[in-house]
Parts: C-alpha cells; sequence; structure tokens
C-alpha cells in the first residue's frame, strides 16, 4: 500500500483565495506525489495568518498537526516553509511536533531535513526573517493607510448608499435616495421590518445578498451609521491608531436633524447598535399602548412548556 503525501495550502491574504497561489501549491505538491509514487491528500487552508499563533487563526493546520500527533500522518507537504508559519514560537513548536512523530517535511525543492544542524538553523532563521518581513509590511501597509485618510480618502468598507471614487466616498446615483427614504420613513413610525419589505418590493438590494433582502438587524446598524451624515472615525485593530478625519470629505445623505430624530426614537425603542441579537418579533410585536415590545436582558435562559 503506498504512503500518502498530505498537501498543506495557505495564502496570507484574502485577496489571493481567489488567485492561481493555492492552485500552484496543490499542482506542486501532487506532481511531487507523482515523483515519488505516493497518493495525495489536500488541507487547503485558504486564507490562514503564518503571523499569527496557528492554533487560533489556521484550524485546518491545527488538524493537520492532530494528525501528525496521532500518527495519521507520515509525508507533508508545503510549497515553502513560510507556508508553515511566519511567527517563531510556533516555528520551534511545529520544527519539535515533526522531528518527535518522525514525520518527512517536503517542499519544492525535495525532502526536508530538520534534524539536519544546519537546515533546523537555516530554518529558524528564515522563519525570523520571514516574522520581520511581515511586521515590516504591516507598518507600511499601516502608515500608508493613515496617510491617505488624512488626504480626506476613505478607508473603511463603503456603505450602502455610496460609491467609492479614486479613494473617495460619492453618492451611489441609485441607492442614495434609498438611505434617505429609509430614515425619513423610519422617523415617520415604520419598523426596520417594514423598510426591508419596502426595498425588497422596490428590488433596492443589499450589497452582498443572495437572498435579496436586507436583515432588519442591517437596516438598524445603517440607522445610526453617522457617516451619513458626513462624520466617520477610522480605527486600525492591529496598530491602535484612530483617526477622525475633519473635513471627513463624505458627502452627507442625510440632514443632520432627521438623522437625530431618528436617533432619539431608537433610543426609546431599546435599539442598542451594540447588540448581537435578532429577536424574530422585533419590530412586529407591539403594546396595547401602541409602544414596540423589545427583548432586554440576557440570551441565557430555559425553555418552559406551556
Amino acid at each position: 500500500m503506498k504512503d500518502t503525501l498530505h498537501i498543506y495550502t495557505r495564502v496570507s491574504t484574502s485577496n489571493q483565495v481567489d488567485g492561481t497561489s493555492l492552485e500552484v501549491q496543490k499542482d506542486n505538491g501532487i506532481e511531487l506525489s507523482k515523483k515519488i509514487d505516493m497518493n495525495y491528500e489536500v488541507h487547503n487552508e485558504g486564507h490562514g495568518s503564518g503571523f499569527s499563533e496557528f492554533s487560533e487563526f489556521r484550524p485546518i493546520f491545527s488538524e493537520v498537526l492532530e494528525k501528525i500527533k496521532d500518527g495519521e500522518i507520515k509525508h507533508l507537504f508545503v510549497k515553502d516553509l513560510s507556508r508553515l508559519t511566519r511567527n517563531e514560537m510556533d516555528s520551534y513548536k511545529i520544527n519539535s511536533i515533526l522531528l518527535k512523530h518522525e514525520v518527512s517535511l517536503y517542499t519544492t525543492d525535495g525532502i526536508y531535513d530538520l534534524s539536519n544542524m544546519e537546515k533546523s538553523m537555516m530554518y529558524k532563521i528564515l522563519t525570523m526573517f520571514n516574522e520581520y518581513q511581515v511586521k515590516v509590511s504591516r507598518m507600511k501597509s499601516i502608515e500608508g493607510k493613515v496617510k491617505r485618510v488624512h488626504e480626506g480618502k476613505y478607508m473603511l468598507t463603503i456603505p450602502f448608499g455610496y460609491v467609492k471614487e479614486n479613494g473617495y466616498l460619492k453618492e451611489h446615483p441609485e441607492n442614495g435616495e434609498w438611505v434617505k427614504k429609509m430614515f425619513e420613513w423610519y422617523k415617520g413610525g415604520m419598523s426596520s421590518v417594514d423598510i426591508r419589505k419596502e426595498f425588497f418590493k422596490n428590488g433596492v438590494k443589499p450589497t452582498r445578498s443572495e437572498s435579496g433582502w436586507f436583515p432588519p438587524r442591517t437596516i438598524q446598524v445603517m440607522l445610526r451609521n453617522n457617516t451619513y451624515i458626513g462624520n466617520y472615525t477610522f480605527h486600525d485593530k492591529e496598530s491602535g491608531v484612530t483617526i477622525k478625519p475633519d473635513p471627513s470629505n463624505v458627502p452627507p445623505l442625510v440632514d443632520k436633524k432627521l438623522f437625530y430624530d431618528v436617533q432619539k426614537r431608537m433610543d426609546m425603542e431599546g435599539h442598542n447598535s451594540n447588540q448581537k441579537i435578532d429577536y424574530l418579533l422585533r419590530d412586529i410585536i407591539s403594546c396595547p399602548c401602541g409602544t414596540p415590545m423589545n427583548c432586554k436582558g440576557s440570551s441565557s435562559g430555559k425553555n418552559i412548556s406551556l
């Protein structure tokens, strides 16, 4: 019975997933498996950071390591060593696991002997260099984003109702008007459920949607978005950099008075912008006095038979 070459594929950024890199890595592995007369099995991570800790951000690779520990994998292929990790601490862990369980590691250059002192040292040096390279690249990326924000360019996800031209937000020729109507409808007493029905009836669809329906939660988030009055805050999670552009160069779609009237109604009805649970009857049932009924409190509890 033939041995199996386990091919691990990964790209560093999400925009590479649809490209050719993953296919190239897979094809390289399959070509090697034929050359050394082995069956093959592909473990495709897709997008997974080699800089972050693999146990948190690369579930497929974590599964591969568990199979190695269980003795199910004895031959592992990666296109190059950076596919394993760019994190110095992780490189030590991975190297130890592969050596302990006597796993043969292959790259496009052939078998890679991790027990060889020179190659082991080279692996550590390459990992440290890759880690440094990623940090420098991230710093440059953050600096570039900050520079563009200061130039008035919009560096966040494009809100519904806008288009992006040369880095700047412009009002969408059609959807901009629907955003204005959404605020007017809500101020006039319509619920987020009513608004989603109006949108669907008029063929207004979210940017990314298979069903064509706006979730009520999305509409509530949109009604809270102060980008629609020309204000926004840029925050980069990795660096902690926060910038509130002034002026923002974002054209307002909604009058400030209308926006704040909507905020008052949402506050009165308990629409918390941080609430992550979509209750099915929200915006549908009302108290006999006419006040919309909401759910407040913990999502935990128990079912009671009626």
